[in-house]
């Protein structure tokens, strides 16, 4: 069995492939019932224990011990709008066969109905980047098996570079989706997705080395949305996809969906660099870093991640160093 400290190339999940989908260069649409893609990208719940859940965002997972990556605001929002609400991850498993199991009473599931495991993983644990303002957050949401054993996720793998203007990406989140719930049967919460995974296809325009907003309030915290190394793109990012991975060619998170949809007449990607400052979730004096988990091989990257460098001084003043595609210059940022 795999651990959840350590990744395999069999853990991978390669969102750059969506077998028998005909994506335009420019395109947006919405896949067609679950698919082991749904193990990876998920919905952000907030559960306020009525028949209809909230979607107020969606994350990927790049720890198979459940290490999953929002945007910032996702889940911000989600904790200051509904504050007494459960947060939770929705998670679809592998497609099975075979009879339904006997605590499902449907009276129309066939018998030899394709069936997914799914469940709603509470969240235990999330942190931010208040330093550096970037739009990030990880979040962490774990759980076990019917043998005791931590249940491993399948992950992304990341890229440490931030891409070129003119290269391909695509963006996956839950687009208007909608949660129902059923609170009557005491059992088993029967959960229904409504419009589900959407894909969104785009190249990007223009690359923000030193972020969009760069605005600071009088203590010199950032304060703007997007104040790191971000990227626009011509692909459309619609409501409840904050959060979700943008990918390349090759299926490598390179970017994570901050804003767009309705609010912004074009689309904003945090690019990955700040993404490795940020700190495990746990209750530990000196958590780990994603940085330091690339490091020790149980974070997935790409051969990008050679070329990101970060130092910290005495003081908890940095420096990073990350590849850009572009001219294959680099950028340095400061970090705290």
């Amino acid at each position: 069995m795999t651990s959840a400290d350590e990744h395999s190339d069999d853990n991978n999940t390669d969102l750059g492939r969506l077998e028998g989908l005909d994506i335009g260069s420019d395109s947006f649409v919405r896949l067609d019932g679950l698919s082991d893609h749904n193990s990876v990208v998920v919905p952000v719940l907030a559960d306020d224990g009525g028949e209809t859940i909230r979607v107020v965002g969606s994350a990927f997972c790049i720890h198979g011990s459940g290490l999953w990556v929002t945007a910032r605001h996702v889940i911000e929002d989600a904790v200051s709008v509904h504050r007494d609400a459960p947060i939770y991850l929705l998670w679809a498993g592998p497609e099975t066969t075979g009879p339904p199991p006997s605590w499902l009473d449907w009276d129309d599931v066939p018998p030899e109905a394709p069936q997914r495991r799914g469940a709603l993983i509470p969240l235990v644990g999330w942190t931010k980047d208040d330093n550096n303002g970037s739009d990030l957050a990880l979040l962490s949401a774990g759980m076990v098996n019917e043998d005791g054993e931590p249940h491993v996720f399948p992950v992304c793998r990341l890229s440490a570079r931030v891409p070129r203007s003119g290269k391909r990406v695509r963006a996956l989140g839950y687009a208007a989706a909608k949660v129902t719930g059923d609170i009557e049967d005491a059992r088993i919460r029967r959960i229904a997705l409504a419009q589900g995974l959407t894909v969104s296809q785009g190249e990007v325009l223009e690359v923000f080395r030193e972020g969009r907003d760069t605005f600071r309030d009088l203590d010199g915290r950032p304060t703007g949305a997007l104040p790191t190394v971000c990227f626009e793109t011509s692909a459309r990012f619609d409501g409840g996809m904050s959060g979700g991975p943008v990918v390349d060619a090759d299926g490598t998170v390179c970017g994570i969906v901050s804003r767009g949809g309705g609010t912004y007449d074009r689309s904003f990607a945090s690019a990955t660099p700040f993404l490795f400052t940020l700190h495990v979730p746990q209750k530990q004096v000196d958590p780990l870093t994603v940085y330091q988990l690339a490091q020790a091989g149980r974070v997935a990257v790409d051969g990008y991640f050679e070329q990101l460098i970060i130092t910290y001084e005495e003081n908890g003043q940095g420096a990073m160093n990350y590849p850009c595609e572009d001219d294959d210059a680099t950028g340095t940022e400061f970090v705290n």
